[in-house]
């Protein structure tokens, strides 16, 4: 494997995870329903796409974020670093432990070999949500202003992203895949960092 496939499968994760986010708001919009003297207001971020597609994309991100393993592994023996560099920045992540086995589980259809987390997990309730971060700057706050057309403005990062609740074996929640995704794209950030190579 050469460098050249190795950044075209990270542009193609970060082309995933973009496919899975929406930032134009303005294509959700609200129903009010008047009830009494309140107006109940609801909001589908679902849009267009049928549950189908939602699960489609949501399990392009998992794959491509969980196939960077082997791409890195490649690219470490090339250096003459060795996998152990791979696996241990999976062994200190549990959402990236999380996001693997939920791949493996995609491809075999079960989870018939040891698992990275130990928690033989399961994606449920995957759908499209709102989702608003903010920074950790004292100065900056969150903020969202309604108005007739839907979200009108915010205060932080927002956009429309596709989640889920990741359960263990016992049907114990243990993550939601939007975090999940985040930390393990992270994890693998660090390590292409020391690889050298620019994001």
């Amino acid at each position: 494997m050469n460098l050249d496939e190795l950044k075209e499968k990270i542009q193609r994760m970060y082309s995933s995870v973009e496919e899975a986010r929406e930032l134009d708001l303005s294509k959700f919009r609200p129903k009010y329903v008047p009830h009494g003297h309140w107006v109940r207001v609801h909001h589908d971020f679902q849009g267009d796409w049928t549950p189908t597609r939602i699960k489609r994309v949501a399990f392009g991100v998992i794959r491509d974020i969980a196939d960077l393993k082997d791409y890195l592994a490649s690219a470490a023996r090339v250096r003459g670093q060795g996998t152990t560099v791979v696996d241990e920045t999976i062994r200190q992540n549990f959402e990236l432990q999380l996001i693997i086995d939920l791949a493996n589980y995609d491809k075999h259809s079960a989870h018939n070999r040891k698992t990275w987390s130990g928690k033989a997990p399961r994606l449920r309730n995957v759908k499209r949500v709102f989702e608003l971060k903010g920074t950790m700057e004292p100065s900056r706050r969150l903020a969202l202003r309604l108005g007739r057309k839907g979200i009108e403005s915010t205060g932080g990062e927002a956009a429309v992203v596709i989640s889920g609740d990741i359960v263990g074996k016992g049907g114990e929640h243990l993550s939601t895949l939007s975090f999940c995704g985040q930390k393990s794209i992270e994890a693998w950030q660090s390590l292409i960092r020391r690889f050298g190579l620019a994001l």
